[in-house]
């Protein structure tokens, strides 16, 4: 008995030396680790610091041989160069299931904030257009660009209904500044160089280089989500941040001299309205993209995402599906001009109406996966559609109204999307998308044949084959 006593105490003072052992073992494994850690840290932080710098030396010789590229001509390949950092969409794939998955949005309060962009870009637009027309277009994009990339990055931060609102507001003025008059900035420039009838054939282009952007990062934009969701978020607004240098070294086109006053502002809105209450083709091909932009509009912000998945799909399929369908489509939109060659003004406007009217339906009715290939064909005609549409209200306008009339154009879609997301959203809701779909196709296929049946005839030429210029109003 004493001997079982003594060693269970020679066990047990042996079992309490392992134990000291092994927590001074881990205190000084533990001491180590940080000590391992704090060092990794500084590393880290000094990589970062010397990348940045790194950065912006580049970014200084990339500003310096942007400035000395400084004519009227350089717009052109430093408007690519805008397309391929702007193009880096990587929330593309992702950012429905961001809102609805992560947060746990409905689909009627991701058609309210889309509503609400939309409601601030109908408010905002004819100014902006006005802002680009008689102030510059070039710091319309500087100011547009940088509104965007901060409205990127406040939706990276966000997680709460609240500050995706400001977040959505913010790229409403972004969008406002910016799209209309990038447009009106291109063609004015090909204007003044006198290769006006190449505006079709430079846009196209500018599709092709976005389109390597856009594919990559339709590729890593899912992949980034896995490994955080807000991830992608924060590399694209960066990006867009970046992109406002460029903007700063692009030449003004010349054009008529106004003093801006509020004279010329109100002056300026009203000429756009009366421009297009006079021009019959500008006033049908308004009509003709509002018609197309909402029921594609609801599809493309809203439905698309589930809709792969509800047909079969997984958010790792992801990785290449959109790649494909945007590729594809903005590959062959670079083609644009041969397109509309081929098949005529008419022709090529019944090809879009077609593939957009059945595309949409058939996508509601046929339930595969099988579908994905009659989406990509839809995409080709919608990024067709973009182009076309923009010469064709070019070549229609006024050079010195023609931001206005733009920002006119897209006030008009504003209004009429802020009620049709919201609608749209609620439809989904309470019918699913599916149904939806099928809704929204046969509304394209009613406003497709009103549209074939009210087109005005082309007027480019007269009877006796004379150029028709557009109509350039009294005192203007």
């Amino acid at each position: 008995m004493r001997m079982k006593m003594q060693t269970v105490l020679v066990l047990h003072c042996h079992s309490s030396s392992q134990n000291m052992f092994l927590i001074c073992f881990l205190k000084d494994t533990s001491t180590r680790s940080s000590c391992t850690t704090w060092s990794a840290s500084c590393i880290n932080i000094a990589n970062i610091f010397f990348f940045f710098c790194f950065l912006s030396k580049i970014l200084k010789l990339i500003l310096f041989y942007l400035f000395l590229m400084h004519t009227v001509k350089d717009n052109i390949w430093k408007n690519y160069l805008l397309i391929f950092f702007q193009g880096w969409w990587f929330t593309l794939p992702i950012y429905q299931l961001y809102f609805m998955d992560e947060f746990n949005l409905s689909f009627t309060q991701m058609g309210s904030l889309e509503s609400s962009l939309a409601i601030l870009f109908f408010i905002l637009t004819i100014p902006c257009g006005a802002f680009s027309d008689l102030i510059s277009r070039k710091w319309s994009i500087f100011i547009g660009s940088f509104s965007t990339g901060i409205s990127i990055i406040i939706m990276g931060f966000g997680s709460s209904y609240f500050v995706f609102l400001i977040a959505y507001l913010t790229w409403a003025v972004g969008d406002a500044f910016l799209l209309n008059a990038r447009s009106a900035l291109m063609y004015d420039t090909v204007k003044q160089m006198g290769v006006e009838e190449k505006f079709i054939k430079i846009s196209g282009r500018g599709n092709i280089i976005g389109v390597f952007s856009l594919i990559f990062s339709g590729f890593l934009g899912p992949l980034l989500y896995e490994r955080n969701i807000r991830l992608p978020w924060f590399i694209m607004g960066s990006l867009w941040l970046i992109s406002t240098l460029i903007t700063v070294t692009m030449i003004e086109p010349s054009k008529r001299s106004e003093e801006y006053t509020l004279r010329n502002y109100l002056k300026k809105i009203g000429e756009g309205f009366k421009f297009i209450r006079q021009e019959k083709h500008v006033l049908w091909v308004i009509f003709f993209i509002l018609a197309l932009d909402v029921p594609l509009g609801i599809f493309n912000e809203l439905i698309s995402q589930r809709f792969f998945l509800d047909i079969g799909f997984q958010i790792l399929d992801f990785i290449w599906i959109f790649p494909v369908i945007y590729g594809i489509a903005s590959l062959s939109a670079s083609q644009s001009h041969h397109i509309s060659k081929l098949l005529g003004e008419t022709g090529s406007f019944i090809f879009i109406l077609i593939m957009h009217s059945f595309g949409l339906l058939l996508m509601g009715i046929i339930q595969s996966p099988f579908i994905i290939i009659l989406t990509v064909v839809m995409y080709i005609s919608r990024d067709f559609r973009w182009i076309f549409a923009s010469d064709f209200i070019n070549k229609y306008s006024a050079s010195h109204i023609r931001a206005t009339i733009l920002s006119i154009k897209t006030m008009l879609i504003s209004l009429v999307m802020s009620f049709s997301y919201v609608l749209g959203g609620f439809l989904v809701d309470k019918i699913g998308g599916f149904d939806t779909l099928v809704i929204v196709g046969c509304f394209t296929i009613v406003c497709s044949i009103i549209l074939f049946l009210t087109k005005p005839k082309s007027n480019n030429e007269n009877s006796s084959g004379e150029s028709i210029q557009p109509i350039d109003l009294p005192g203007s």
